[in-house]
């Protein structure tokens, strides 16, 4: 990236930055950083949870939702990574304080 940078290549940048913001919330599956122009493997990282498997903050997140539930009071947890994780991990058949969850998609439609 520095090589690209002093050549006044910025096109490396978005690809780096989104990878770097994402990596702590899909650390489930593998990532390759390619170049955006000539396509080139720049980096890999493998997964390092496997799949199903709960990463810590899941679980923590997944736990405060337990205890608001405790409580008595409402949790609403927002996701852009893992939504389908969180289902997996917080309704699992023995779950004690049963925990109802869904995912809210964004419905895309095309600008006219």
């Amino acid at each position: 990236m520095r090589a690209a940078l002093r050549k006044g290549d910025k096109s490396l940048l978005g690809v780096v930055l989104n990878v770097l913001l994402a990596w702590p919330e899909c650390a489930f599956r593998d990532e390759m950083v390619r170049h955006p122009h000539t396509r080139a493997q720049l980096a890999y990282q493998p997964a390092v949870f496997r799949d199903g498997e709960v990463m810590p903050k899941e679980a923590r997140l997944i736990e405060l939702a337990r205890e608001e539930k405790r409580r008595g009071a409402g949790c609403w947890l927002h996701g852009l990574y893992r939504h389908a994780r969180y289902l997996g991990a917080a309704e699992e058949p023995a779950d004690p304080a049963g925990l109802k969850v869904a995912v809210l998609r964004r419905r895309w439609r095309p600008q006219t």
